[in-house]
């Protein structure tokens, strides 16, 4: 198993997904699903644990209508996270909730929820969920609620990407950006003509999926534990059953089998960075013809 942070010790789950501005009433759907649902559901531990004011546990609410204005959280109440709800139809830069905890024994630590727009007036729109694992944690079932999750949010999404990793990302940057020193804007723009990245969980955009041969080709090949078409186009692929069990033969699976549409180019690493990113050193241009 390849560790893309030789100096991290704790254990995270962060999903991402890149939406295109086409449709902005689709749009505006899945970022509130994300929130809602995340919030209420799939952080249902840390979201109950807020509602009944427990100590050690403290939530704010961030909304940010444009670039212009200062980016400050509030201290969450329900009445402030419903108007954060209420204001995504009005695309605003940034909406976003925060846990913050020291405690260890639940399932989950601090967390962060996100639906923000890539600035410098980009339209496009970027989800991420991250939050620390604590030791309540069960994989049993922890892992297929954050997949589920995925899975039903994005159904009516179109996305043009998404990934669940244990890389503690920097938001805009997937692991294959870095590697290949590929430009944030210019890897978001481009996501439907190459794909950004591949990860434990990888959502390929419909036009993608086609170019792979189809869902029944991806099936075939046996290189994934699970293809889960998405109603409005669209695949996600779940490597393995967990992300620890997503080696380095897996990894080399997911590679090969998304290499026909993934960017040119051999990864390398990056000066000051963790010796290793979660990639293939491999240029997928050298193994299949294009």
């Amino acid at each position: 198993m390849i560790d893309p942070y030789d100096d991290a010790s704790d254990r995270v789950l962060s999903a991402r997904v890149s939406l295109d501005p086409v449709d902005p009433s689709r749009v505006a759907r899945t970022c509130r699903a994300w929130l809602q649902r995340g919030w209420e559901d799939l952080l249902v531990e840390l979201s109950t644990a807020v509602a009944a004011r427990e100590p050690g546990v403290k939530a704010t609410v961030t909304a940010c209508r444009t670039e212009r204005d200062p980016l400050r959280g509030t201290r969450y109440t329900p009445a402030r996270f419903a108007s954060t709800l209420d204001l995504i139809g009005e695309r605003p830069l940034v909406a976003q909730v925060d846990v913050y905890t020291e405690e260890s024994h639940r399932a989950y630590g601090c967390a962060t929820l996100t639906a923000t727009r890539v600035v410098d007036d980009n339209a496009w729109v970027r989800l991420e969920i991250a939050a620390d694992l604590g030791d309540a944690f069960d994989p049993d079932t922890g892992y297929d609620r954050w997949v589920d999750f995925m899975t039903e949010v994005l159904s009516d999404a179109d996305p043009a990407y998404g990934e669940i990793t244990t890389v503690r990302g920097d938001g805009l940057n997937t692991e294959l950006d870095l590697a290949l020193r590929r430009l944030d804007r210019d890897s978001i723009e481009q996501s439907r003509r190459v794909l950004r990245g591949y990860a434990w969980v990888t959502v390929v955009p419909q036009e993608l999926v086609e170019r792979l041969g189809g869902v029944a080709a991806i099936e075939g090949t046996g290189a994934v534990t699970q293809v889960r078409p998405l109603a409005s186009g669209g695949v996600l692929l779940r490597a393995t059953p967990s992300p620890e069990e997503y080696d380095d033969a897996a990894m080399d699976r997911l590679f090969r089998l998304l290499a026909p549409v993934l960017p040119v180019g051999e990864p390398r690493t990056l000066p000051g960075w963790p010796t290793r990113h979660q990639v293939v050193y491999v240029d997928a241009a050298t193994v299949v013809d294009r």
